[in-house]
Formats: C-alpha cells, structure tokens, sequence
C-alpha cells in the first residue's frame, strides 16, 4: 500500500494565528490552495479553508477577524508513513477536505488534499488501465 508521503503536497504555506483574513484570502488566491495550515510559531493549532474566509468575510464584522478566529482547531493529522487508503478513507467518512503531514516531532512537512488524492486515483488508473489514455 502507498503511504500518503508519496502523494502528498510538501511544505505547504501557511498562516500565523493572527493574520487578517484579507491576508489569508489574498494567499490563497495567489497561490491556488483551498486550504492553509494556521501556526503558532511553529506550533501547528488549525486549518482555515476558503470556504470558511469566503463566509466570514462576507458576514458583517468579518473585517476585524484573523485566522485563529475561524480556523478549525486541532486538524485531521497523520504521519508522512501513513497508508494513503486509511487516510483517503477517514477524509471520506469524516468529509475532510484535506490531511495535515506531520513528521515524529509534530513537524508539519506536508498537506494531502482532495486534489492529491484525485491525482493518487489517476495514477493508480493508468497504471491498471494502461490502454484507456
């Protein structure tokens, strides 16, 4: 079984806590990413994804927020060895748009999107259906 290192994003960007979510929005447009880890310092507290900036801005007193105001806490996490069907099965079931890659030390060394895992799919269908491409 593949693990998810193999497929996922590494060193993704992130945000710290207090950034403004015009900042956040501006990241992400930038960069094309739907979802941006919220650090700490170092330390790893949250996810924030555009559907959440898009909603916060758009709500009255939205201007005022940061990240760490609307992120999610504690985000899905796996490590980089983690079998890639265990992690596209929980993202599945709980309806996770991605998966935060965190090393033994709690390093945060990459993202496994809903993307990535369309682009893990594809590459398991061409490897079975060679003839169809």
């Amino acid at each position: 079984m593949p693990k998810v290192r193999e497929y996922m994003t590494p060193t993704p960007r992130s945000v710290a806590a207090e950034s403004s979510l015009h900042g956040v929005q501006q990241l992400m447009r930038h960069h094309r990413v739907r979802h941006l880890p919220v650090k700490k310092g170092e330390t790893l507290v949250g996810i924030i994804s555009d559907r959440s900036v898009k909603s916060a801005l758009g709500s009255a007193g939205g201007d005022g927020l940061t990240a760490e105001d609307i992120m999610i806490p504690d985000p899905f996490s796996v490590a980089p060895q983690t079998n890639l069907d265990e992690v596209v099965a929980a993202m599945a079931e709980e309806k996770y748009g991605s998966a935060l890659i965190q090393d033994d030390d709690g390093k945060l060394v990459g993202i496994f999107t809903t993307v990535d895992a369309c682009r893990a799919l594809r590459q398991v269908l061409e490897t079975f259906y060679p003839d169809r491409h």
